[in-house]
């Protein structure tokens, strides 16, 4: 009864959870997040956007080329590296400039706190606001694990799967304790 997102999966798997009758809990691995919590500033905003545009042009595929090499931590597999560059740049232009554009969208980002067991399991190296945990722990008030990583990449599954694993599975024998019900 997890959903389990990672990166752009995030979002849309909290925006399902909000959205539907699903019951059950959230794991958000290296989640993207747009804070659109009304003290957001223009340049913020500006920022965001230009973040979704920059997959418009006919050079979308360099750009998302160079967004794949950022995704490596220090400590990153390069066989991991090597199969995120094999498969990301191959993406249609059209799906990488929408997708983007919709990802940055305000009301996408519209919904409050978030009500159910969550983990977030993230990485340094995904450019994360000092107050990281903060910002997590009031999204997500039944936050039971954050665990921050400093030297990882942005594919956490795949760079260090036992630790990811162990996590994923600690979580899961946690949230049974959860149950909902419906009067």
């Amino acid at each position: 009864r997890s959903l389990v997102g990672h990166s752009l999966g995030t979002p849309v798997c909290r925006h399902t959870i909000m959205t539907t009758n699903h019951k059950g809990s959230l794991v958000d691995v290296d989640g993207v997040y747009c804070f659109y919590d009304g003290t957001e500033t223009p340049e913020y905003v500006e920022a965001v956007e230009g973040f979704g545009h920059a997959f418009d042009g006919t050079d979308c595929r360099d750009v998302i080329t160079g967004f794949v090499s950022s995704l490596a931590g220090q400590d990153s597999p390069q066989e991991v590296t090597d199969y995120a560059m094999s498969i990301m740049p191959e993406t249609p232009q059209y799906v990488a400039s929408s997708t983007m554009q919709n990802l940055v969208e305000k009301k996408w980002w519209q919904e409050g706190q978030f009500h159910y067991p969550t983990m977030v399991i993230c990485t340094q190296n995904s450019g994360l606001d000092p107050d990281n945990k903060e910002k997590m722990e009031r999204l997500y008030p039944d936050l039971l694990d954050y665990t921050e990583l400093t030297t990882c990449g942005h594919f956490i599954h795949m760079e260090q799967p036992e630790l990811f694993n162990e996590k994923l599975r600690t979580f899961m024998r946690n949230t049974r304790n959860f149950l909902y019900f419906e009067i």
